[in-house]
């Protein structure tokens, strides 16, 4: 109902333009940013783009300043027209940040009402962002500067509601701006975007019961409900504590000690690295958190004593005892990493899946190392566990500390592998610093690419994600070295050759070499740039570390041209064949 002079204080607020929830979720590049790990900070079907936050305010004194506002822009702002043509990224100490940046031409009310605000007494400067945009997903520096910073591949156009959103002490409630009243209404803090009465397909399907439940048990600020299938309670557990049905929201508890078996396990390794690095959110202090060694509860105590006076077990009892979890469930399929990692709502975060499998697979079948090979076995990380839990049996903690400093290396080239590496190379092909071609070499078909980056991860991300068959990487500093999948097998000698050749023309140098010479591995004399290694199949203009080798006279051009006159010229398999005879 609409509001008359209503005195309301409210805190923790903003006020912003509502957008199409299934619009922004359907667009090709949110679509990517999720596959790649970039998922939404606060997990409700909304987005919108905050005009201003405010740590507190009373209502009536912001439906004035709509007013003054308003008049003064002579114009309605209860909508705005939003053109999405870029984005930018935020990386920080907790994780990447993205967002989507409007044209500064469209959405005319938003810049407007974010200027008046951005000189209003109301506006606090210091807890603002001062650029219009839209989160995409991502650990949020908030105040943080968010301009546009690259152009969107696939811009995009919406139309978006102006809404108020406060919390009253007690719960959250929603507000839409209505021009004709010049006043707020109040609407349900859950109900789905509307432009001018036309609800959305995503909207009509929020309607039905089963989306209405599913929305509310992934909803933090509503109460969730006690009946549903046993997915749907597993959902609502990882935003309640301690909980089955739902009828708390979640509150974090303080942690100062973690308490685990002093047999270090492939589980309880992962466990405890998940739970220090991803929850301090559900549990404030579990970074710092101290480590106890312990093969049992202590006698007078519970799990959940234990819990509130600041100790969280793992496979001690409680809610992290998978062994407890599978007996309840009937199903022998979680151990202590996977129930943490549901818990905090990371279990489908891209750099924790091969840790997260594992895991499991350590765990529950004692497969941590597949192989049958005596040194595959030996090296592996679950073999080395066992040598350190011997060698540090009266010191688990640093056991502890060595396995968890390798998960943590895993998990960072996840990471680059799965979120940076996947941007980075967007990012490039629309500097055009991308150039994908075909090759043939005998009766195989092969995908080429030139890419031009310092960073030394891509090649290896490029044969392993995009399936490339040989990748020219040219450095800012004209350093050039091409790589190839080592089981094509393919012939690079021709290539070897012909690069030689033309630095030497480049350096003015008359080679006196024969054939055999310029297709040998290794350098070769008066041409240090350019060295053939057979083993990796690789030809370096200075590797990964090119300090004391010149970077090639030859441009971007003529190094693609000459890849693709000499691969056609060798013979593929040759260096396989030569190996094995």
């Amino acid at each position: 109902m609409p509001l008359k002079n209503n005195l309301n204080d409210f805190n923790n607020c903003w006020l912003g333009y509502d957008l199409p929830y299934s619009l922004i979720e359907g667009q090709p590049s949110v679509q990517a940013l999720r596959k790649a790990g970039i998922e939404k900070r606060v997990k409700t079907p909304e987005h919108h783009v905050t005009v201003a936050y405010f740590a507190d305010i009373n209502l009536y004194e912001l439906s004035e300043a709509l007013k003054q506002t308003a008049r003064k822009y002579g114009k309605k702002i209860e909508y705005s027209k939003f053109d999405f043509d870029g984005y930018g990224v935020i990386d920080h100490e907790k994780g990447r940040y993205v967002y989507f940046s409007p044209d500064p031409d469209s959405a005319a009310e938003a810049f407007y009402l974010k200027d008046f605000f951005a000189r209003s007494p109301l506006y606090t400067k210091e807890k603002n962002c001062e650029d219009l945009h839209v989160s995409i997903g991502g650990p949020d520096p908030f105040s943080s500067e968010k301009p546009r910073q690259w152009p969107l591949n696939n811009p995009f156009s919406c139309e978006a509601r102006l809404v108020f959103v406060g919390n009253d002490g007690k719960t959250f409630h929603k507000y839409v701006w209505r021009d004709e009243d010049q006043e707020f209404e109040e609407i349900p803090a859950d109900l789905p975007f509307v432009v001018k009465g036309i609800q959305s397909p995503l909207s009509r399907e929020m309607s039905s019961p089963t989306r209405q439940r599913d929305q509310l048990s992934n909803n933090p600020t509503s109460p969730a409900s006690s009946t549903g299938s046993r997915d749907d309670k597993k959902n609502v557990g990882r935003l309640v504590r301690g909980t089955t049905n739902g009828s708390k929201p979640v509150t974090p508890i303080s942690i100062h000690t973690v308490a685990m078996f002093p047999k270090i396990q492939a589980d309880t390794a992962s466990a405890y690295y998940i739970l220090k690095n991803f929850g301090k959110n559900f549990f404030p202090g579990v970074a710092q958190a101290k480590v106890v060694f312990w093969t049992a509860l202590p006698e007078d105590k519970t799990a959940q004593q234990l819990e509130s006076e600041g100790f969280l077990t793992i496979d001690l009892g409680g809610i992290f005892d998978h062994h407890i979890s599978n007996v309840e469930s009937g199903k022998r399929e979680e151990c202590a990493a996977s129930l943490i990692a549901q818990h905090l709502g990371v279990e489908n975060d891209l750099t924790l899946k091969k840790l997260l499998t594992w895991a499991k697979r350590d765990d529950l079948q004692g497969k941590g190392t597949m192989s049958a090979d005596p040194l595959d076995r030996a090296f592996g990380l679950s073999g080395i566990i066992m040598n350190a839990n011997r060698e540090y049996a009266n010191d688990p903690q640093k056991s502890l500390d060595l396995i968890t400093h390798i998960i943590d290396l895993h998990v960072h080239e996840e990471r680059r592998r799965q979120i940076e590496l996947p941007m980075e190379f967007e990012k490039l092909e629309q500097e055009g610093k991308v150039e994908v071609f075909s090759l043939r070499q005998g009766g195989a078909e092969l995908e080429a690419m030139f890419v031009e980056t310092d960073n030394v991860a891509m090649a290896g991300f490029l044969r392993a994600a995009k399936k490339i068959d040989l990748i020219i990487q040219r450095r800012t500093s004209g350093h050039t070295n091409i790589v190839t999948q080592q089981a094509r097998s393919i012939d690079l000698r021709p290539l070897a050759a012909v690069l030689r050749l033309s630095e030497a023309e480049k350096k003015n140098i008359e080679l006196d070499v024969d054939e055999a010479t310029l297709m040998s591995s290794g350098r070769i004399k008066d041409i240090d740039e350019w060295y053939y290694d057979d083993a990796a199949n690789s030809i370096q203009n200075g590797g990964v570390n090119p300090e004391g080798v010149k970077p090639t006279k030859l441009s971007r051009d003529e190094v693609v041209a000459l890849v693709r006159d000499a691969i056609p010229l060798g013979t593929i398999g040759t260096l396989k064949r030569q190996k094995n005879s």
